[in-house]
């Protein structure tokens, strides 16, 4: 889902002599029999109508613009023709690959309608850039920051890189804005990378609406995407060698995050070469399709099989939905994290992003249930009564964890466990050890032995400890708080520490248990750090067993007895005082889940190591569940005072008196 993400919007920076390939690919006139792509066209935005820019667009008006002038050479920018300024970013908009399957597979009238739904639906992304975050510098060091209009041409292009159909728009956002007082200056670019997640939710929420809107095809929501139904997916994956490249080479790599995806989407990219006349193309990817079953008469029966809605009250339902969504993550959040959140899900019931806004505010300004969060720095952030109650939760829990009940471990062996990583190991040793670990995991009859990963096991060999680790395992394992929170460095830093912290433990005769989110995290954990390791989802129920696992858990038994292999009684596992509970990837906990396992683990009498990664990025909302543990636990070792939010319960629509004070709430934002 991630790498979907990544294909369907990205941007990008311009070189100065890049309008060469745009160009070059719509050099010519009839594209649909003699090949390349059509001309590229000004977009209607604000700042093309006050310059008069319209209608088609041209190699020499892309060079000028790129150049920072007019079509007819009058400079727009103080820095015009230099050299070394930047032209614009490229923002591609890339429609789902059923979306582009469809298209290509469609007669040709239905084909015309998608592409102008294509264009309608990036020309409304752009719009809300403009509206919402388009900014001019001026004044002395650029210190302030006007509204601009702004100048964009969109190039329509039918190929991945790799020759599959793929229907996408890259809209070229020149580095030329105009300020409200006529004058022109050079674009602020950080806006346009802070708002590119809701460029791309606005970008698919009114292409979903107009593709029910107009064709009436029916949508199927995929995460923060969609697809068209009746599209088969096998051959949506055989028509996706791109990202085919993009996954093998994440999965060569061992990564998952948004950061290596774009890394492996530069490293797998080759040349685009000259594109074939799109009647050529049109008859392979139809026979293409036709292997799969997608025929042009298959295709012509999916029309008009729903009728669109744009209704309010699925609007409203829609946003009461993604409020919840983001009050279970999140203590608070602004109107763009409700916005995008509300269009991930707008897709399904064809809402436009106009209906989505226009509910939205009316929600936010006659909410009984939610409050404008005033002391978190910014007038545009708010709150839920909810939120407020599971952060109280959490916060009365740490409070217990952080008081002084926990015996530290002897010097001896925490120095005897940052001996061992003091200096590389042998990589054939380690090897030999992890495969008597696996044997005695296998004879034990109730873990899970993994495969080898000699890669992991050389990695962690050649690992050696440096004096902020040392520092970081001390404070850790000498501490007499039963809570602790690791986020800084590198994850193969933290690891490195979790593992020292571990043999430390273990050498003092304490049980570790690991947890992570997901399962290729709970492997992740055990290989990194030798950390026996389950999924939260199997800690709460081996904490607190449902009926329904409890069964299953018997019939497992009773299967293994029959088989004449050793079987457990099933008792709930206490986190008690002889146990540290290890959770990495906490970042990604909810509120919710934060609250159940702290309050837990301060009732049971364990300890509890919370690592994850800090805050990043500039689109997730502020005041995650494990940043709030963070600087709650800070606040505690410095003996603040108590903050007002985690004793007192909302009186009205201000949560003035609910929040901590604004200096500890200010240093809990993201991104500051």
């Amino acid at each position: 889902m991630l790498i979907l993400a990544l294909l369907i919007v990205s941007i990008g920076k311009l070189g100065r002599e890049q309008y060469r390939y745009y160009g070059n690919l719509a050099a010519r006139e009839d594209y649909y029999t003699e090949g390349g792509e059509p001309e590229g066209v000004y977009l209607e935005t604000a700042g093309a109508r006050i310059l008069g820019l319209k209608g088609k667009v041209s190699k020499d008006d892309l060079r000028s613009l790129f150049h920072g002038c007019k079509p007819d050479g009058t400079p727009l920018v103080q820095n015009a023709n230099d050299p070394r300024r930047c032209p614009g970013h490229d923002a591609a908009f890339s429609s789902p690959k059923s979306v582009s399957i469809y298209w290509a597979v469609s007669s040709s009238d239905v084909r015309h309608v998608i592409q102008r739904c294509q264009h309608e639906a990036v020309t409304s992304a752009i719009r809300f850039f403009e509206q919402e975050a388009a900014f001019s510098r001026r004044g002395k060091a650029g210190c302030r920051m006007d509204p601009a209009k702004i100048i964009v041409t969109t190039h329509e292009h039918s190929t991945s890189r790799t020759g599959d159909c793929q229907l996408h728009t890259h809209a070229i956002i020149l580095n030329i804005a105009i300020r409200p007082d006529g004058t022109t200056g050079s674009l602020e670019s950080k806006p346009l990378y802070h708002h590119k997640m809701v460029l791309g939710a606005v970008y698919r929420a009114e292409l979903a609406h107009l593709l029910q809107e107009r064709l009436g095809l029916k949508i199927i929501r995929t995460g923060t995407s969609f697809e068209l139904a009746g599209v088969p997916k096998d051959l949506c994956d055989h028509l996706s060698q791109r990202r085919q490249a993009i996954v093998s080479r994440l999965t060569e790599k061992n990564q998952q995050t948004a950061a290596a995806a774009a890394v492996a989407a530069i490293e797998t990219r080759h040349a685009k070469d000259t594109v074939p006349p799109r009647s050529v193309l049109f008859k392979q990817w139809q026979e293409t399709a036709a292997q799969f079953g997608l025929t042009p008469d298959k295709a012509s029966r999916l029309l008009h099989q729903i009728q669109p809605s744009n209704d309010p009250r699925h609007a409203a339902q829609t946003v009461d939905h993604a409020i919840g969504t983001i009050a279970a993550r999140f203590s608070a959040f602004d109107r763009r994290s409700l916005f995008r959140e509300s269009l991930y899900a707008a897709v399904e019931h064809g809402l436009s992003p106009d209906i989505i806004g226009t509910t939205i505010d009316r929600r936010l300004q006659h909410g009984t249930d939610i409050f404008k969060a005033e002391d978190s720095g910014r007038d545009q952030d708010y709150t839920t009564a909810d939120a407020l109650s599971r952060r109280r939760q959490i916060a009365q829990s740490i409070r217990k964890l952080s008081s002084p009940a926990f015996r530290p471990l002897s010097r001896r062996a925490v120095d005897a466990a940052i001996g061992h990583h003091s200096k590389p190991r042998d990589p054939i040793l380690e090897e030999f050890k992890y495969h008597i670990g696996q044997l005695i995991r296998a004879a034990s009859g109730g873990k899970k032995t993994y495969r080898i990963d000699r890669d992991c096991i050389a990695r962690r060999a050649q690992r050696t400890v440096n004096d902020t680790h040392i520092a970081a395992v001390k404070d850790i394992t000498r501490s007499r708080t039963r809570i602790a929170t690791i986020t800084q460095g590198a994850s193969n830093d933290r690891y490195l520490v979790l593992s020292c912290c571990r043999e430390a433990w273990q050498r003092a005769g304490y049980n570790v248990i690991g947890v992570s989110l997901s399962n290729a995290g709970v492997k992740r954990l055990y290989q990194e750090t030798g950390i026996e390791t389950m999924s939260l989802k199997r800690l709460e129920l081996m904490m607190h067993p449902t009926a329904k696992f409890q069964i299953r858990y018997h019939l497992r038994q009773l299967w293994r007895a029959a088989r004449e292999k050793p079987t457990f009684a099933l008792e709930p596992l206490k986190i008690t005082k002889d146990t540290v509970l290890v959770v990495d990837g906490t970042e990604r906990l909810s509120f919710q889940q934060m609250a159940d396992l702290t309050r837990d683990v301060a009732k049971q009498g364990g300890r509890l190591v919370l690592a994850g990664d800090g805050p990043k990025g500039h689109e997730t909302p502020i005041f995650t569940a494990f940043s709030s543990i963070c600087n709650e636990v800070a606040r505690l070792k410095t003996q603040e005072p108590s903050p007002a939010s985690m004793t007192q319960a909302p009186r009205s629509k201000s949560t003035q008196d609910l929040h901590p004070t604004q200096e500890t709430s200010r240093s809990m934002e993201h991104g500051r």
